[in-house]
């Protein structure tokens, strides 16, 4: 479900939330609705700061001195004025209070060749897994994902069309878009492709050769034209290629997602994205995850379903195969 706020551990131990957009309290400066859009690294470089004293807001957690961070964490105030020695500062964007939702970015119907489940039964649990919003991204099929889109209302859910796309390098999920793309096009003509209809375009399991990864086929330049690197596929054997993905995101400063990569609905929500969005919608969850304001829970699919599903995956490519040979 949608969290408002930042919580983290005080000096008591006890959770300390903290609505987003609240004023910030007598004594601190200034009352504006406050975005705590706040990262330990580099994020004075992401946002148009506004400086104040750090010693200031520790008067916004009485008792404990520390400060909302990103996502539903927080840090010691005493720590912030570190990020900016020289002068003590801690730097805000201020802006209009934003909401955070829990995001299902890549799952697979039985339209897509290797997928198994209608549409039903993937809002459907996403709906049990208390989850806010959900992309049903078939390979190179758009028609389940938009009827998914159509009726996640119903399921109390926000829907976002997309599809993974077989680009000539790799796989690619084009989000919030409203038309299949051609599969087999180049990278970058596929990516300008999707921001033609006003989407974004994310880079599943870029590290993952055998699954169709691009990171072979593409050069960090055509990497970084994409608004977003999924980081984590739950998907995983040693998890080795999640952390290449992550230091290549970090290293280029590209927006991080997740993606259970759920074939079967029982795998929905094993890794979702939380956004921190302006508005519960497709084209309001998307903005946010292009402007990066993003964190992660993460769960491995168990070994045993992605061995069961390659299994299964190679049957099918077998009967493809057998089958073409009599076309």
């Amino acid at each position: 479900m949608a969290v408002t706020g930042a919580s983290g551990n005080g000096a008591d131990g006890d959770t300390d939330r903290s609505a987003p957009g609240t004023d910030i309290g007598d004594g601190a400066p200034g009352t504006d609705p406050v975005l705590w859009r706040l990262r330990i690294r580099g994020w004075d470089a992401v946002h148009p700061p506004l400086g104040y004293p750090a010693r200031d807001w520790s008067a916004t957690r009485p008792g404990t001195g520390v400060l909302p961070g990103p996502g539903l964490e927080c840090y010691p105030a005493r720590d912030w004025a570190t990020t900016q020695p020289e002068t003590g500062v801690l730097l805000i964007t201020v802006a209009e209070p934003v909401s955070v939702y829990a995001v299902e970015l890549h799952t697979h119907s039985a339209a897509s060749y290797d997928g198994r489940d209608p549409v039903e039964r993937l809002l459907a649990r996403a709906r049990e897994e208390g989850l806010d919003a959900l992309a049903v991204t078939d390979h190179d099929e758009i028609d389940a994902s938009l009827r998914a889109a159509e009726i996640a209302d119903e399921y109390g859910l926000v829907g976002i069309v997309g599809v993974e796309i077989s680009t000539a390098a790799g796989h690619l999920l084009a989000l919030d878009v409203s038309e299949a793309i051609e599969p087999g096009l180049p990278f970058t003509e596929t990516i300008d492709r999707i921001h033609d209809q006003g989407g974004i375009a994310v880079v599943p399991h870029p590290f993952q050769e055998m699954r169709n990864g691009v990171i072979e086929k593409v050069t960090t330049d055509e990497l970084r034209k994409a608004d977003a690197i999924e980081v984590y596929n739950s998907r995983l054997v040693t998890g080795y290629s999640n952390h290449q993905a992550r230091r290549f995101a970090t290293k280029h400063g590209i927006p991080m997602t997740a993606g259970s990569d759920a074939h079967v609905s029982d795998m929905v929500g094993r890794a979702v994205t939380l956004v921190n969005a302006a508005e519960p919608t497709a084209a309001g969850i998307c903005a946010a995850i292009r402007d990066g304001r993003t964190t992660l829970r993460t769960r491995r699919t168990p070994f045993l379903v992605s061995f069961r599903q390659a299994v299964g995956n190679t049957r099918r490519r077998i009967r493809m195969f057998v089958s073409g040979l009599f076309e």
